[in-house]
């Protein structure tokens, strides 16, 4: 039987985001990660699923494979999320700037990490594989994130920097910036080109200014006036799904 000391479940019990290292929970984010390339240091999990993903785990060179009882698994990290099944991933390297394909979308100052992981999943279900996240916005792999956006992180190639104004401009590509303004084209008057970069900012400020200045073109989605501003997730599906239906 799984002792709760044993030094291996460590990771599980905290819920402090690791550099080298992220969590994924629940039976259908795991699914999506044994099916990715993503290397798999521990499976925990529910005798059930082990049997269950006995196919995919036999095709994953996993050091850990754990069965926990029920009791265990639920006292991991004081919530029950998980549904029985967790893993331990190793954190991939960021994808080197030339080994993105457009559309790219870049997150300025996106600090809820449940927006993030709902952008995310706008990304896969719209086209979008390649995105760039800035220093300030939350990163991609914190455990909620990673819930969030039901495993569709895994086939995304994700570029992070710490100086985006220096990557804007190594990049060859039409920018485009979502923002309230009045030299914004409203989005049903717009076409997106067939590669272009698209960057959405944080709901409280937008895109930082001197970021601003380097967009090609500006953008927003046209909204009753008694409402401020869309939630970041809700405007980047509008987005993503318009530059799908109607990029040249």
């Amino acid at each position: 039987m799984l002792s709760p000391d044993d030094p291996r479940l460590a990771p599980f019990f905290s819920l402090k985001a690791q550099k080298e290292t992220f969590i994924v929970e629940g039976p259908k984010v795991i699914e999506k990660l044994l099916q990715s390339s993503l290397e798999v240091e521990i499976f925990l999990a529910l005798d059930h699923y082990h049997k269950e993903f006995k196919h995919l785990l036999s095709k994953k060179k996993i050091p850990h494979l754990l069965t926990a009882d029920k009791q265990l698994i639920d006292n991991l990290a004081g919530y029950r999320m998980h549904h029985g099944a967790l893993a331990l991933v190793k954190t991939p390297p960021s994808t080197p700037l030339s080994e993105l394909k457009a559309p790219i979308l870049i997150l300025n100052r996106l600090a809820n990490a449940e927006n993030v992981g709902a952008i995310l999943r706008n990304c896969a279900a719209f086209g979008i594989k390649s995105l760039i996240f800035d220093s300030f916005t939350s990163p991609p792999y914190l455990r909620r994130t990673v819930r969030v956006s039901m495993g569709t992180l895994f086939d995304l190639n994700i570029h992070i920097t710490q100086d985006l104004t220096k990557t804007l401009k190594e990049l060859s590509l039409p920018i485009i910036g979502a923002a309230l303004s009045s030299q914004a084209i409203p989005l049903p008057q717009f076409t997106f080109p067939k590669e272009f970069a698209l960057i959405i900012g944080s709901e409280g400020t937008g895109i930082d200014p001197e970021i601003k200045a380097l967009c090609n073109t500006l953008i927003s989605i046209p909204i009753d006036p008694s409402v401020d501003s869309l939630n970041a997730a809700a405007a980047t599906a509008i987005l993503a799904y318009h530059a799908n239906a109607t990029k040249n």
